[in-house]
């Protein structure tokens, strides 16, 4: 099982992790999110993508280094 192994960077989601990533889309669905947003880890899009299924949406990916433009393209309205 990737997710356990601690050496590897970029692991998969655990059984725990995707169960919470399912009980996730009930979480954010109210708000009606206009755009689902993830870095390029597995972890992260793994963790977005059953809402961005479930919703029809593109998962939108920033660079995790530089989240001063991910809040900028927030704010300013830029994304699909």
């Amino acid at each position: 099982d990737m997710a356990g192994d601690e050496t590897n960077p970029d692991p998969h989601l655990s059984a725990e992790g995707r169960q919470r990533a399912q009980n996730l889309i009930k979480a954010i669905e109210r708000y009606k999110p206009d755009a689902v947003f993830s870095s390029q880890f597995i972890r992260t899009i793994s963790t977005a993508e059953p809402f961005a299924r479930k919703n029809r949406m593109m998962i939108q990916f920033y660079n995790h280094r530089n989240l001063k433009e991910l809040a900028e393209a927030v704010t300013d309205g830029r994304f699909k």
